[in-house]
């Protein structure tokens, strides 16, 4: 199997590592999330999807090790799928948490959600 990955990343004030790793497996695009991801961290995502964008079909974005999703986050996932769907291509949100699931909705961003079981943590 054919398999690459790229991980940008970054260091809060806090020692808390927060970042994105853009990872391509055969022909599906990933984006994994982790840690807190607000308008300090937003930049990263930006630059992971706008990477993304040139060379993927469908991207799927794993919230599974995420701990915080920020307004800023929600408007960049909305942005990416817009911009993906202008293409014929979606964005799917992977593995969210109750609570992230629960964001999603309130911010209309519900069809975001892969079809599947919230992840158990709240």
């Amino acid at each position: 199997m054919n398999r690459s990955c790229k991980v940008i990343q970054i260091e809060n004030l806090d020692a808390r590592r927060d970042g994105v790793a853009v990872v391509q497996e055969g022909g599906q695009v990933m984006l994994r999330l982790w840690g807190e991801h607000d308008l300090a961290t937003v930049g990263l995502l930006r630059t992971a999807l706008a990477e993304v964008l040139e060379r993927a079909d469908d991207v799927v974005v794993d919230l599974r090790e995420v701990t915080f999703l920020g307004s800023s986050t929600m408007k960049t996932l909305a942005i990416g799928r817009d911009l993906l769907a202008e293409r014929g291509h979606t964005l799917l949100v992977r593995s969210p948490t109750l609570r992230q699931r629960r964001l999603l909705e309130i911010c209309d961003l519900a069809d975001l959600i892969e079809p599947g079981p919230a992840a158990i943590s709240a």
